[in-house]
């Protein structure tokens, strides 16, 4: 069992410290780095808090798809193959798989953006 604060408290935590303490007392041209590093400690935090759930289930949807199994990198590979081929025009199950996809990782990087 890991003490607290966790992974994830230690991120935000350190995040907080970057953009509240450091980031205001950096030269000027330091202050887009120091952005980018807290967008991305956040994005690990909320990659952390929602575990592998997300990307078992975009797993099992392309398996679905392509009628057969494997790892996520692999059957995004089959799926990109097939998508310039041709193969999926038309299909609704593709273009709703897109769209999910596209929306679970707007969320997790860019959490305010609005989709529709």
């Amino acid at each position: 069992m890991r003490d607290r604060p966790d992974i994830r408290d230690l991120l935000e935590t350190a995040r907080g410290t970057l953009m509240e303490t450091l980031l205001p007392n950096l030269p000027v041209e330091h202050r887009y780095r120091a952005h980018l590093v807290g967008a991305a400690m956040a994005t690990a935090a909320r990659e952390l808090a929602a575990g592998d759930g997300p990307e078992e289930e975009e797993r099992a949807a392309l398996a679905r798809l392509l009628g057969e199994d494997g790892d996520l990198e692999a059957l995004n590979r089959a799926f990109a193959a097939r998508l310039r081929a041709g193969a999926f025009d038309g299909s609704e199950e593709a273009y709703a798989l897109l769209t999910r996809g596209n929306a679970a990782r707007l969320a997790e990087c860019n959490p305010g953006y609005e989709t529709g």
